[in-house]
């Protein structure tokens, strides 16, 4: 299951508001000093988040979840138990616009996120665990866009961080830096990205990714052909303070994810609704890792294609993921995710 913060939108509108609401399965196998099992989860959770952006170019984005379901776990030996399972997540970050120096856009920006998941109590093993995770980052980023022929532009762009993490993953103090290059053109669009964490008080700890994403856009009203393709190798060159907290798991002292790779597609087709004032867009996506992990998804996005209304998005999306062999046979893992964001 995956959660993530709300995707910053191409179209107009101050605020913008969303509910996503989620349902997912998964099971981890492990091997402790010769007792082995197995731990099944399914969890429904609720996403309500925000983004506001101000008169003075403040942005301030935000984020809740509340999860509730099941834990079971199953012995090599026979035994099984079962507890109620809870989740919490919290996420809120800043961004604010600074006086541009030699035509260098600057902005300053900085996020808190929190997770925890927990079982209830009682006398079984499955009972009373918990696990937190907490990351707190301030940094700025600089951009400098150069317009080319046509339409197209070109804009690099470089960001430094400082961070502090806590909780029972990885803790303690680490400086970020990231980079990249985006070309637009009317409809197209190419994103370069790395990110490379310099240093963590963690020892051992290393992290950095890369990304390419090119993104085929549809026209205003979201009609005709959308494509995006993205491969990825090492950390998530895109992780933000709550993306970082809310993967399948906590990150780990000592974790170099630096030779991780992946690659993903999606690709939808939108067409006239309702006479005309909405966009109904069909879309499916591939998911490659290492491994040979796969994730399908399909899914049904519908949005409003009133000229000048900022409107309203409601997606719906089912995934299947099924684990690679490394990590041994295991039941795939299904999710559906429904999510609902007004513009205003």
């Amino acid at each position: 299951m995956d959660a993530r913060e709300p995707e910053r939108s191409g179209r107009p509108g101050r605020w913008v508001a969303g509910l996503a609401v989620s349902r997912g399965t998964s099971e981890t196998d492990y091997d402790l000093e010769g007792e082995k099992g197995r731990i099944e989860t399914d969890l429904t959770a609720v996403w309500p988040y925000g983004r506001w952006t101000f008169a003075n170019g403040l942005e301030l984005r935000g984020m809740m979840g509340a999860g509730w379901g099941a834990a079971r776990h199953a012995a090599d030996d026979g035994t099984r138990e079962k507890s109620r399972l809870r989740m919490w997540a919290g996420s809120v970050g800043l961004r604010h616009p600074l006086p541009p120096v030699a035509g260098i856009e600057l902005a300053a920006q900085g996020d808190a996120s929190f997770a925890r998941m927990q079982t209830a109590k009682g006398g079984e093993a499955v009972d009373g665990l918990r696990a937190d995770a907490w990351r707190l980052r301030a940094g700025l980023e600089a951009s400098r866009r150069f317009a080319l022929e046509d339409g197209a532009s070109l804009t690099p762009f470089l960001a430094a961080a400082a961070r502090r993490d806590g909780g029972d993953g990885v803790t303690g103090t680490g400086l970020e830096l990231a980079g990249g290059l985006r070309y637009a053109f009317p409809g197209v669009a190419v994103e370069l990205r790395g990110r490379w964490l310099a240093a963590h008080t963690e020892k051992d700890t290393r992290e950095r990714g890369a990304s390419v994403t090119v993104r085929l856009d549809p026209e205003a009203r979201g009609r005709g052909l959308s494509l995006s393709l993205s491969p990825r190798w090492g950390a998530p060159a895109d992780a933000g303070g709550a993306g970082a907290l809310w993967r399948e798991e906590l990150p780990r002292p000592g974790a170099d994810v630096r030779e991780a790779g992946a690659f993903d597609l999606r690709v939808g087709y939108g067409f006239a609704l309702f006479g005309d004032r909405f966009t109904g867009t069909p879309n499916a996506g591939l998911g490659l890792s290492d491994g040979g992990a796969r994730d399908y998804r399909i899914g049904w996005r519908l949005t409003s294609a009133v000229e000048g209304d900022p409107g309203f998005q409601v997606d719906l999306d089912a995934t299947r993921r099924e684990a690679g062999q490394q990590r041994g046979p295991r039941s795939p893992e299904h999710a559906v995710t429904l999510r609902s964001t007004i513009r205003w």
